[in-house]
Formats: structure tokens, C-alpha cells, sequence
């Protein structure tokens, strides 16, 4: 990235910060807006998780936002993948936890084959299971 590139990007972003905190700048920052653009973008990273894994989100029913901002609180947004990234640490974190519903186990494995792995395979509701992400999608073979 060039440095003309890298001046766009920071005004950009100072832009974008701006539009969260009512057209202020960085320097007109105060704890308050601080922390009120956090729960904004916190808010946002929590819907881009439920979009990416509506299964998940089904499954915890009304335990969503809690579970979600205690992994939130601990973990930083990844640096790769995106919201599908996101959504499988966040099931990984829950099944670390031992806080993952089994009906959840098969949406947690499809969430990791899709962010990051190109295979898994595992037992499910007590059949083996094994996912191929081809193309960014998991293709299922049950045993």
C-alpha cells in the first residue's frame, strides 16, 4: 500500500468513526462517545454473526446476546473470514465453554469447514460425519 493509499484509508476511516459519533472528529472524542461507538460497532459485529449463522442464533434462542457478548468480551473480531470467521469462533468458544446445545454441533462444525479448514470429520448425534468445503460452502457426508 502506497502512502497516498494509506492517508485515503485513514480519512476514510476517520470519516466513518465521525458518522458513528454524530460528525466529531477523533480529537472531540470523549469517554462517553467512546464507549457508545464500541457498543455500536459490538452491536453490528453481533448481527453480522446472527446473519452468518441464523442455525446458531435459532438454537440459542433468547441466550444469544448474552453468550455472544461474553465471547465478544474475550475475543477480538478475527483478522480473516469475515462474519462466517467470527460465527466459528464464536462456536468454538461455546463448545470450549461446554456451552454449545447439541443441536448446534453440526452448524459448529459447518461454521469452522466454512472459515477455515478445508475438511472435518467427527461423530453427530452418534453417525460419522464428514464436511469438504469446495468453493466456500461444506458439502456433507453422513456414514
Amino acid at each position: 500500500m502506497t502512502m497516498q493509499e494509506r492517508q485515503l484509508l485513514a480519512q476514510q476511516q476517520g470519516e466513518g468513526l465521525a458518522g458513528v459519533l454524530g460528525g466529531r472528529g477523533c480529537d472531540q472524542i470523549s469517554g462517553g462517545d467512546a464507549a457508545h461507538a464500541a457498543e455500536v460497532l459490538r452491536g453490528k459485529r453481533r448481527r453480522e454473526v446472527a446473519l452468518a449463522s441464523p442455525r446458531l442464533t435459532e438454537v440459542l434462542g433468547e441466550r444469544f446476546g448474552e453468550l455472544f457478548e461474553d465471547y465478544a468480551s474475550q475475543l477480538r473480531y478475527p483478522r480473516r473470514g469475515g462474519p462466517v470467521a467470527d460465527a466459528a469462533g464464536f462456536a468454538r468458544y461455546l463448545k470450549e465453554e461446554r456451552l454449545l446445545p447439541p443441536d448446534a454441533a453440526f452448524e459448529e462444525m459447518s461454521l469452522d469447514v466454512r472459515a477455515a479448514r478445508r475438511f472435518r470429520c467427527g461423530i453427530i448425534h452418534g453417525r460419522w460425519v464428514i464436511m469438504i468445503r469446495v468453493t466456500g460452502r461444506a458439502w456433507v457426508l453422513r456414514i
